[in-house]
């Protein structure tokens, strides 16, 4: 059993169980743990309790506001994101120790926030407008009307609703689908075929929150990937999916330590510690300029798993065998380095 003590002799961990959490894929294999059973082996390996919680059962904020330390995984679409922005702000005010923290968690599956952190902070990323209506879309088209430029909505991962927009017709149908409440979520730009389709199910439009439209970087043949966690910067670089322009989601990785970006690195630390991020995964492209496109906490722990090893912050490659990334932050968490590893 490993010793576990926040100093004055309580320590009560909790886990929150959400109807989101499945088995993760990755590289097109789905593998045998949710990212929060992970969590759950790791601990129950090392015979350290814990308890779980659901958001709804009637003691939750008894047993929650109880706790010296909160573990959980929020994905980025609801009812998560609306679950988490809801617990952790007031449970890291009543000194809840909580993973993710409420910092790094806010980014989750939200463009515009993400656009937004990046312009204030001077972060060099692709520019990025957001319209809100079919005004803002004709403002857009008399003061900067770049084509081809990549159209997003607020929402959305591995590449669901990011599209890419080659002229003001297409720009003016997408915008007008999503204004007028008739877009469904995953089609930005359906076919006669997907709308027939959509109707006859009755599927739901998406809300309008918004179209970003994204300045289109070309030249690049995928992306390169990031993942601090700590003191640790996990690399691979993703390729673009056949015949398409995008990288998120393709499930093709090279974990090559000697192809790592070793400025992409170092920035991706700089930024998580700036901003005290516990746990970050960056995107990047490199053409024409490097630039951070994503952020997210939320990555998938398979492919981080699949690194022969990490990066420190001097640029020493670690190599490892293949432990998964919940361990690495049970380890900063907990401040437990002695963790068996499952």
């Amino acid at each position: 059993m490993v010793a576990i003590d926040d100093g004055g002799g309580r320590v009560k961990i909790i886990i929150l169980k959400l109807d989101s959490e499945k088995k993760e894929w990755a590289g097109g294999t789905r593998t045998g743990l949710s990212y929060v059973e992970m969590y759950e082996k790791i601990l129950s390996e090392n015979a350290i309790p814990f308890q779980t919680v659901r958001f709804g059962q009637e003691d939750f904020w008894e047993q929650a506001l109880s706790a010296t330390h909160f573990i959980a995984r929020f994905k980025g679409y609801e009812p998560d994101l609306s679950i988490g922005h809801s617990i952790l702000p007031p449970l890291e005010a009543a000194g809840v120790k909580c993973l993710p923290e409420y910092d790094g968690f806010r980014f989750c599956g939200d463009k515009l926030r993400i656009a937004a952190f990046y312009a204030a902070n001077d972060i060099d990323a692709p520019r990025t407008d957001a319209v809100f209506s079919m005004e803002d879309v004709e403002r857009w088209k008399a003061e900067r009307g770049f084509f081809p430029v990549v159209g997003k909505l607020r929402h959305g991962a591995s590449s669901i609703n990011v599209e890419m927009i080659h002229d003001a017709a297409q720009l003016d149908r997408i915008a007008e689908r999503l204004f007028t409440a008739r877009m469904v979520d995953g089609r930005m730009d359906p076919g006669v075929t997907q709308i027939l389709e959509d109707a006859l199910l009755r599927r739901p439009a998406v809300p309008n929150t918004g179209l970003l439209l994204q300045e289109f970087a070309p030249g690049n043949d995928g992306d390169h990937r990031v993942t601090t966690i700590g003191d640790r910067a996990f690399y691979f670089k993703r390729s673009n999916r056949p015949g398409d322009f995008r990288a998120s989601g393709s499930g093709i990785f090279d974990y090559d330590p000697d192809k790592a970006d070793k400025e992409l690195i170092a920035k991706s630390f700089e930024i998580s510690k700036r901003f005290g991020f516990s746990m970050m995964a960056y995107d990047y492209l490199t053409q024409p300029r490097p630039m951070l496109v994503e952020m997210n906490y939320a990555a998938v722990g398979a492919a981080i798993a699949g690194a022969p090893g990490y990066f420190t912050p001097e640029g020493k490659f670690v190599s490892h065998d293949n432990r998964p990334p919940q361990w690495y932050q049970l380890v900063d968490f907990l401040e437990l380095p002695d963790l068996k590893t499952p």
